[in-house]
């Protein structure tokens, strides 16, 4: 098994790392469900079926299409919590008052949360390991409290 190149943390551009082994991670290295898991995983589903209906040509293993799914479900959510009131200082309220919102895209038991002082809305992690064919997520939920 060869080593990653690089840092594992992809290029510039958002991709994924690639392998000396010659296996791609796919979209989910840096961010979510994998190894046996993405293929079995419905958030995953729909997001791969959003790309192939709205972005044909889109390349999905680069990350900043899944952060971008992630952030325009994260603003729909605001727009609910909004209601009627669509004001600027409403909208501001609501996006510094989401609690335990999930993505289609976030690994499950990773939550969104943020408040009128606490503006950093994913504050949680979990360990993967590459096992030579693809990468497998181990261990619990890890909180990661910044600034508190």
């Amino acid at each position: 098994m060869g080593r990653a190149k690089g840092s594992g943390a992809g290029d510039s551009q958002g991709r994924g790392t690639r392998l000396e082994a010659g296996v791609f991670p796919r979209q989910r290295v840096d961010i979510g469900r994998h190894g046996s898991q993405a293929g079995h995983d419905a958030g995953i589903k729909t997001w791969l079926a959003f790309m192939d209906k709205y972005f044909p040509d889109g390349d999905k293993t680069n990350n900043n299409n899944v952060y971008g799914y992630a952030t325009a479900q994260t603003m729909v959510q605001v727009l609910k919590q909004c209601g009627d009131n669509l004001t600027r200082e409403n909208v501001m309220k609501q996006a510094a008052s989401l609690k335990d919102f999930s993505s289609d895209v976030l690994l499950p038991g990773i939550k969104i949360s943020t408040s009128a002082n606490d503006f950093f809305p994913i504050e949680q992690m979990q360990l993967m390991k590459f096992n030579g064919e693809s990468w497998e997520l181990f261990g619990d939920i890890i909180a990661g409290e910044v600034g508190h």
